[in-house]
């Protein structure tokens, strides 16, 4: 079998068209890619005949750029972390391991900050009045690493988030004035306990929603 590059004909917008010819003897098979102009440099492509190598090289180059540009316009619906990124390509039909090189490719680029988007999003959980530990929890269900989530725990507390100060709006908002029966107080501390509080952090804002 011989392989040869034809041709590489620019096609607008830094695009470059890479046709090749295969040929077994008897029959001579044409395949074109589609290739940004910095992969083509990247490749060191030239004219001519080329090994099996090369080919698949050029191949898998613009299935991966395909990949990212699929995960771009992915990122476009909303953020993601990674590994839910990655995910979502795979749903898409995309192979396991070229999704995940696509991902870490959009990470380089800077298309897709994960400690950014991890921030974001906790601030996001905060702004419907949950709790630290249901904040963490969305954080590491939406596939965030466990730095990332340590991260945006962090920036919540340099942006002066006050956990005591969230419960006792969200007793504000949904039971004004608070239970004084022992059996709905009991009810109401246990649903706080679902969206993320602390038992210290529901007594502290209790007294302050009483107040």
């Amino acid at each position: 079998m011989t392989v040869r590059l034809k041709s590489l004909s620019a096609r607008g917008e830094g695009r470059i068209a890479v046709l090749f010819e295969i040929g077994d003897g008897e029959h001579v098979q044409r395949e074109t890619f589609l290739l940004s102009a910095v992969r083509v440099a990247d490749l060191s492509l030239q004219v001519g005949e080329c090994t099996a190598e090369c080919y698949e090289a050029v191949e898998h180059s613009a299935a991966l750029e395909r990949a990212v540009h699929r995960g771009l316009s992915l990122l476009g619906y909303g953020a993601a972390s990674p590994k839910a990124l990655c995910r979502k390509l795979v749903g898409k039909g995309i192979d396991r391991e070229l999704a995940a090189e696509a991902v870490d490719e959009i990470c380089q680029t800077g298309y897709l900050n994960e400690d950014a988007q991890a921030l974001r999003e906790a601030e996001r959980c905060a702004s419907k009045l949950w709790g630290e530990k249901r904040i963490v929890a969305a954080l590491y269900e939406k596939g965030y690493s466990r730095e990332s989530v340590s991260k945006a725990m962090y920036g919540l507390e340099d942006e002066g988030t006050d956990f005591v100060s969230l419960c006792a709006e969200r007793i504000r908002s949904h039971m004004s004035p608070p239970p004084r029966d022992p059996v709905a107080r009991k009810k109401w501390t246990a649903t706080l306990c679902r969206y993320g509080f602390s038992m210290t952090e529901i007594r502290d804002a209790l007294k302050i929603a009483e107040e």
